[in-house]
């Protein structure tokens, strides 16, 4: 009689001091701000999903930008500047989206949790069909890394950018080539010393 006494206090005291036991709790905020995916239906939205992977430093989003041959007939190609070319022989020849993909993520895996990648694009020329676009672009990649392998955290130069849509009709970079603008190493340096 005593246990069945102090099972019914107990379980009686537990109901008033919570008053809805068995609710949901509220959904905690993410820890990070991750914006969305914006489904690719347009060259430029390509552009600005690119510039989001990377200040989020969102592998996944990087090489969404780039074309899947599962959904494409068209083949990943990326053409560095002339310069890097010869420095590093050898390393961009059969270059492909998995190269891209194991560079971005060498890439963000050398930038502190706390700092920024930042990306800015700047269209200078453009000439879009229905089934093709050619953007050309000037970049400037900023990379605050604390690797010793690399010397910049500037990257910049101009881009041309190949695109068409797949089967889903979603648009993505199929070529890539990348040039040397200035004396600030291009794009293609930091994906010669990290991806090869």
């Amino acid at each position: 009689m005593r246990r069945y006494f102090i099972f019914i206090t107990t379980f009686s005291l537990f109901f008033i001091y919570c008053r809805f036991p068995f609710s949901l709790r509220e959904p905690e905020e993410p820890k990070s701000s991750r914006s969305d995916w914006v489904i690719p239906v347009s060259p430029e939205i390509v552009m600005s999903n690119l510039q989001k992977a990377v200040k989020e430093k969102s592998v996944e989003y990087f090489v969404r930008c780039l074309t899947d041959s599962v959904y494409s007939s068209k083949t990943y190609r990326f053409l560095p500047d002339p310069e890097t070319a010869v420095q590093f022989s050898g390393i961009f020849s059969g270059w492909t989206r998995q190269n891209e993909e194991s560079a971005i993520r060498q890439t963000f895996s050398i930038i502190p949790d706390d700092s920024v990648c930042t990306l800015s694009l700047s269209l200078e020329k453009q000439t879009v069909a229905s089934d093709s676009a050619v953007l050309l672009v000037d970049y400037n990649l900023r990379v605050p890394h604390t690797s010793e392998v690399l010397e910049h955290k500037s990257f910049k130069g101009r881009a041309e950018f190949w695109l068409v849509p797949d089967v889903k009709g979603e648009w993505s970079i199929y070529y890539w080539i990348d040039y040397r603008t200035s004396d600030v190493p291009p794009w293609s340096l930091l994906k010669a010393k990290l991806g090869g």
